[in-house]
């Protein structure tokens, strides 16, 4: 708690308090300001007419008439939203008359300053001051209202003893005809008792869902585990944009969004389309490697084929000819038997028409071409 070394009013102070007794104005306490000045003794305090180092200020909390002459002021500082501690060394109080005009009333410095701390986002710290003036008229004094000012912890004693009166505190239970606190326990029990209970007999399961009496329409119903609905639902994001939908037939799913397909359906594949088509494609493994084989096998028929016809058209004969020429005289060795030559002439000296003695032998090699080209004389056989 602070001690005060000395206070002063300053000569506007007292100007102000002299034009109030003569009735010339009114007094009006306006405001206190905090100042981490320490003010040395040698500063005459009636002849200031502002405060340095002002830190923080507050309005009149409140202003109470004590008898004729005498007015006292109270204030409450705190230190919300205060970023920098400070020592309160001086206080100034301000006030101001009639016309408006503001001015520094009185001046307090502190003996042991009272420290006000930064804030720590937790914990309130607050500081009262209250001044004692003497003044001749209180008639004139009033109070500069400021509905942001902080009741002092007097007023808040006054306004508890008035809530204490008549309002319900926190312990109370309300009752049927009491006021009091309502307890979450108290709020499901009135839900047990007066929470309208329907009656849900007009509907009745149907293929594994719930419809309306005359089935005219389907109902969702929803145990703890399980939920039956129709067969094609339609979902929405919480802004209510459509998502997708979902929809069976009995023997299969199918799903459609916006985004995929032109917002078609789309079938969903399972395990089991999974496995059947795993065992087609091992079948159609299967297929093409028989087909490949029976490739493969109508390949080597047909290169042996082609071999057989080759050969046939390399060794086939293609043309015939005689040639060359030879000849001999009858039981000459020339004019006997050769290999791959045929008698061609006779040439003889008998008159044409008779038979004569026959003196030379005309003979031509009989050759035959194959299909690669190769001319051969014909063999003996």
């Amino acid at each position: 708690m602070a001690s005060i070394k000395r206070t002063g009013i300053t000569d506007k102070g007292k100007d102000l308090i002299a034009r109030e007794v003569a009735g010339a104005t009114d007094l009006t306490f306006t405001k206190i300001s905090a100042s981490n000045n320490k003010l040395a003794d040698a500063v005459n305090l009636e002849t200031l007419i502002n405060l340095d180092g002002i830190k923080q200020t507050v309005s009149v909390s409140k202003i109470e008439k004590l008898g004729a002459s005498q007015v006292k002021v109270t204030a409450t500082f705190n230190n919300s939203g205060l970023m920098n501690g400070y020592s309160m060394e001086s206080l100034g109080i301000y006030a101001r008359d009639t016309a408006g005009t503001e001015i520094l009333f009185a001046i307090t410095v502190a003996d042991k300053a009272d420290f006000m701390p930064a804030t720590n986002g937790i914990n309130l710290s607050t500081v009262t001051v209250e001044f004692l003036f003497n003044i001749s008229n209180t008639e004139n004094v009033s109070l500069s209202v400021n509905t942001e000012a902080l009741a002092t912890a007097e007023m808040l004693n006054l306004l508890k003893n008035e809530i204490d009166k008549g309002y319900v505190k926190y312990k109370d239970t309300a009752e049927e005809n009491k006021a009091g606190i309502i307890t979450l326990s108290s709020i499901k029990n009135m839900i047990n008792i007066h929470a309208p209970k329907p009656d849900l007999s007009p509907y009745m399961r149907w293929d594994k869902g719930y419809r309306n009496g005359n089935n005219s329409d389907w109902i969702v119903r929803a145990s703890a585990s399980e939920v039956w609905t129709p067969s094609v639902l339609h979902m929405y994001d919480i802004s209510g944009i459509f998502t997708g939908t979902f929809h069976t037939n009995g023997g299969r799913a199918y799903y459609k969004v916006p985004n995929r397909a032109g917002g078609d359906w789309c079938e969903i594949m399972d395990n089991h389309d999974m496995a059947a088509r795993d065992v087609r494609m091992n079948n159609m493994d299967a297929d093409r490697n028989k087909v490949r084989n029976l490739a493969q096998d109508a390949r080597n028929v047909a290169g042996e084929a082609w071999d057989k016809a080759n050969d046939a058209q390399m060794n086939r004969i293609l043309t015939m000819r005689l040639a060359g020429y030879y000849q001999g005289s009858p039981g000459s060795l020339e004019a006997r038997e050769r290999q791959g030559y045929v008698v061609t002439g006779l040439i003889g000296n008998a008159p044409t028409g008779h038979l004569g003695q026959i003196h030379t032998v005309q003979m031509r090699a009989l050759q035959f071409q194959l299909g690669n080209g190769t001319w051969l004389n014909t063999p003996h056989a």
